[in-house]
């Protein structure tokens, strides 16, 4: 199932966490003061969470697939709160809740920009054979981003 070591999968997806922690008290922000470590209250924001439904659904089916990846992040929804949600993964979640397929869910154009799939790529690299590049990487990455971000230039590799 997984390419790449088990060994590195749990660092991978704490310090990505570990991250999510650091930066979620400046997001949005114009400038950013000072990193003052006990300053802030230390959370995981929906990169996190959904960093981890995307390695659970890719877990559960063995591949990456858009439908398992957003069961998963329905599911995450349905659980409760998800804490530093944009506008664009928030309407995806409530489009898939309420039933829409995984490819119509969330924003569209200019107002579907975020970050997020770009946070919930480390669980893919596990999983998409680095030997075999182009099309299942690329596959893999634009199906698990597609699902709430569907501006074309988030989502697309270059030629």
């Amino acid at each position: 199932m997984a390419v790449v070591s088990a060994e590195h999968l749990v660092p991978s997806l704490l310090a990505g966490a570990a991250g999510d922690c650091i930066g979620e008290p400046f997001e949005g922000l114009a400038t950013v003061p000072a990193f003052e470590p006990t300053a802030h209250e230390w959370r995981v924001s929906d990169d996190t969470i959904l960093s981890l439904a995307t390695f659970r659904a890719i877990r559960s089916v063995g591949e990456t697939t858009a439908l398992a990846i957003a069961d998963e992040f329905a599911a995450v929804f349905r659980a409760g709160p998800v804490p530093g949600i944009g506008a664009s993964t928030l309407k995806a979640l409530r489009d898939l809740v309420a039933g829409a397929h995984w490819a119509l869910a969330g924003c569209k154009g200019e107002r579907a920009a975020g970050n997020g799939a770009a946070m919930r790529v480390a669980p893919l690299a596990f999983y998409l054979d680095a030997d075999e590049p182009g099309t299942a990487a690329r596959s893999g990455t634009s199906v698990a981003s597609h699902i709430t971000t569907t501006r074309p230039t988030l989502v697309r590799w270059p030629s």
